[in-house]
């Protein structure tokens, strides 16, 4: 249990310091430039109807830090829970709990990403909705924390094995 407690521990973490990374550069680079220079959310697309570069960046830091804590910590669970949770929208969640900000209504933002967008079927909804995201965020923890279970049991039986020769 302690190395469970010990996983997710280190997977908030690194979700956190994404959350906050997040908000330096939406609320301070991203607000401040569209204001400046009179620009609107399309203006930091990848494509027109597409996904804002910024995500795409932090899908590859996201991927980079969670490579990096594994490598650190040599437990794989550590990278796969992190990549879930980011992709099932944790770190969203947290970006708007780090600000004390009330959670949106809707998330059309993340309609894009499979592991959220899917949530629109459930919801009946053109848009990712709260209720999606948390789904999704749900589904994400839980998984995570089966891959957890998993991985001590497996570690157990293996522990076992080596006593029994």
């Amino acid at each position: 249990m302690k190395n469970i407690i010990l996983k997710f521990t280190v997977v908030f973490g690194g979700l956190l310091l994404l959350a906050f990374v997040d908000y330096i550069v939406v609320e301070n680079i991203y607000k401040g430039l569209m204001l400046e220079y009179n620009l609107n959310w399309s203006s930091f697309e990848t494509a027109p109807g597409n996904r804002m570069w910024w995500h795409v960046a932090f899908d590859i830091l996201s991927f980079g830090l969670f490579l990096l804590l594994f490598v650190a910590s040599g437990k794989l669970t550590i990278f796969l829970g992190g990549m879930i949770l980011y992709h099932t929208g944790v770190e969203d969640l947290l970006y708007f709990m780090v600000q004390g900000q009330k959670l949106p209504l809707v998330w059309e933002w993340s309609n894009s990403r499979p592991l959220i967008g899917f949530t629109r079927f459930i919801t009946d909804t053109p848009d990712v909705t709260l209720g999606g995201i948390l789904i999704s965020s749900t589904l994400g923890i839980i998984t995570f924390l089966l891959l957890c279970i998993l991985s001590e049991k497996r570690k157990s039986q293996t522990k076992n094995m080596n006593i029994n020769k």
